[in-house]
Parts: structure tokens; sequence; C-alpha cells
């Protein structure tokens, strides 16, 4: 029996909804085990990883074209990096719900960013989801936040910074253009963008403590399979 192209759409749709829904409560819980900036480092590493090994299956060329490494060095290291590595801080400031919601609004910060920098056209249904949205996240997350001293407020803040991030990476993808392969321009990156990860976790986590359980691993995997879904 052939599955309808429709159905595997609203399948991957629900399963990119689940992985985004899950991902903050993951990497809570992976750390308790593992410092932050070495946990991320780790996670982008394996994602990165993962990429890279589908590359030959898939046809496409493992190293990029020298063109492309100015962009990808700037996606990993300047885009990237800051993204996870505010993401999993953040954790540390705020609940696991304050963080989801607010780290998953980069798709109205894209509608928003899209019309501004790309000239992109706000139809009336965008502009209507775009609103809706923006009260749902701030029915959400206010209550939270106005209840905080104004040091709490750091986790909310790293939490919407990480999503900037992500759109900035989604917009520089859009600009270089469609003829280059989103899985190159998400694998490297990844990669790379766990270098100054690890580079700081040994200037600020010399003593990383990190429990190599198999909790602890299963909860690392899936954290690097989660990455899939935002490539």
């Amino acid at each position: 029996m052939t599955v309808p192209p429709r159905w595997l759409r609203l399948i991957a749709l629900v399963a990119v909804v689940l992985a985004s829904a899950t991902c903050f409560v993951t990497l809570k819980a992976a750390l308790e085990q593992a410092p932050p900036l070495r946990l991320v480092a780790l996670r982008l590493l394996i994602g990165g990883a993962m990429l890279l090994a589908l590359f030959p299956v898939m046809g496409i060329r493992l190293v990029p074209s020298r063109d492309l490494w100015p962009w990808i060095i700037v996606l990993g290291i300047a885009v990237t990096a800051f993204a996870y590595g505010t993401m999993a801080i953040s954790l540390g400031f705020t609940g696991a719900g304050i963080a989801s919601v607010l780290g998953n609004s980069q798709p109205l910060l894209a509608v928003a960013l899209g019309v501004w920098l790309l000239g992109e056209r706000l139809t009336r249904m965008r502009l209507l989801a775009l609103l809706l949205g923006l009260v749902g996240v701030v029915l959400v997350a206010f209550p939270a936040t106005s209840e905080m001293a104004v040091g709490g407020q750091i986790g909310p803040l790293l939490a919407l910074a990480s999503s900037v991030g992500l759109v900035t990476a989604s917009l520089i993808v859009k600009h270089v253009g469609p003829g280059v392969s989103r899985l190159m321009l998400a694998a490297w990156p990844l990669v790379l963008s766990s270098v100054p990860l690890f580079l700081l976790s040994l200037a600020l986590e010399p003593d990383p403590k990190i429990t190599w359980s198999l909790q602890f691993i299963s909860l690392l995997l899936f954290l690097g399979i989660c990455i899939f879904q935002r490539t």
C-alpha cells in the first residue's frame, strides 16, 4: 500500500512538531548530567556527523566548494554556536516550558524579518498568523516573566536570543541560494560550531563532570537527531 504524499507531509510535520516540543525537556534532563557548553558541543558534533554520513548515500560531495566556506564559517561559528549555546544556557535560568515557547518562536521572527530584509509579501493570512502567534507567545511567557526579578529574566532572553540566531541562519541559507545543498549548509556548520563551544567549555568548564550513563547517551543521541528537524 502506497502512502499518499499529502499524508507523508503530514506525518513529517507531526514528527517535527513532536521533536520541537520534546527538545527542551530532553535538553533540560541532559543538563543534569553534563555542563551546558560541553553538552551542546557534543550534540552539534554528533548531529553534524550524522548528516555528513548521509552525503555518500545521497550523492552529495563531502567537501564544500571554496566559495561556500565563508558562509559555512559564518553559519557555524557566529550563528549556530550562538543559537544552540544560548539555548542550553537559558535552561539554567528558566523552565523548559518557557524556554521552549520562546526558543521555538523563530517562525514568527522569520516572517517578520523576511518582510523587512528580503522584501517578502505579507499577505492577510500571514499577517493574521503572525499576530495570533505573537499573542500566543505573550500569553504563555508573560505570566512567568512578569513574576521574576530582573536577574531572573536572563533565561527567557537567552531563549529568545537562540531563536533569533536560528532565524538568522535560515535567512543566510536562503540568501546563499537554492542551487546549494541545504544539507551541505547544515552539516558542516554543525561540525564547525562544536569547535568554539569545546574551547569555551575548556576555559569556563575545566571540570565538566559528565555522567556517561546509558540514559545520558540516549538523551545525547536524541538531541543530535532533533537537530535534523531544524535543517
